[in-house]
Parts: structure tokens; C-alpha cells; sequence
């Protein structure tokens, strides 16, 4: 992995928070080594699995897991949805520095509120230096 994923000079409470966000994290999850983490964007934990990377040409296709120590609220039509993970299936297109969300799975705990399992989202050119072009750098091996 890239420096890109890590701010040097964290504060303590910070680094503790994430600690703490780890330990939060359901047995189950903490258990599967699948999960590498690759970084904290605030509050919020992010792992890759890195075990299951696809490769098909110029895609490359990665799960990718956030987790919050506070649950997020959302309104999803006339429905209030309540979650702490999110896992997503994100493809990226190493040819053309895009990045689509392909499936997408919004957890409380070990419960699935929402499971989308095919999303039609549309590729997005990557923004330079962003948390997910560091990904993208790594999966694919050049910089955006």
C-alpha cells in the first residue's frame, strides 16, 4: 500500500478512535483476515479485501468496506435507513481512471438493511490524490 492512505502526526485520540473502531467492529468481521485496512477518513475505517482482487484486462474489481463508529440515517425513498458498514463492489477501469460502484451492501451490526445487488452506476473519472484514486494507484499500479 501506498503513504497516501496514512495522515503522518495523527493525534492520539484519533489513533485511539480508530483502536476503538476496530475493536467495535462484530467478531465475525474481525475474524475474516480478508479485511486489510487501509486507512480512516473521518471517523470512518475503511478495509479492502485484498484476497479477492479480480483482474480482467484493464479492470480490476475490489471489495471495499467502511465502517462508522456512530451509525449514519438516511432517507431512502418514503423509508429512514439506519447502518454503520457499507460494502461495496467498486470496478475500476485502469485504461480510463474510472471507478464504478457495481454492487453495494448497507449493514447495522450483522444485519443487512439494504442490498443492492446491481447498481448501473455509471463510471467517474477518479479525482487526483482522492482516497479512492490511492486505491486505484494500488490495484492498478500507476498514479492518478
Amino acid at each position: 500500500m501506498q503513504s497516501v492512505y496514512r495522515r503522518s502526526g495523527a493525534e492520539p485520540s484519533r489513533s485511539l478512535a480508530i483502536f476503538i473502531a476496530l475493536l467495535a467492529l462484530p467478531a465475525s468481521v474481525r475474524a475474516q483476515s480478508d479485511w486489510t485496512g487501509i486507512g480512516a477518513i473521518s471517523g470512518t475505517v475503511m478495509y479492502m479485501d485484498t484476497t479477492t482482487i479480480m483482474r480482467d484486462g484493464a479492470i480490476r474489481k475490489v471489495w471495499i468496506k467502511s465502517f462508522d463508529l456512530d451509525p449514519k440515517t438516511v432517507v431512502v425513498g418514503k423509508d429512514t435507513l439506519t447502518f454503520d458498514t457499507v460494502i461495496g463492489l467498486n470496478v475500476f477501469d485502469c485504461s480510463k481512471g474510472t471507478r464504478t460502484v457495481a454492487a453495494v451492501q448497507y449493514l447495522l451490526g450483522e444485519d443487512i438493511v439494504l442490498d443492492v445487488a446491481e447498481t448501473h452506476g455509471k463510471p467517474e473519472l477518479l479525482r487526483p490524490k482522492s482516497f479512492f484514486a490511492a486505491i486505484y494507484a494500488d490495484v492498478c499500479k500507476e498514479s492518478r
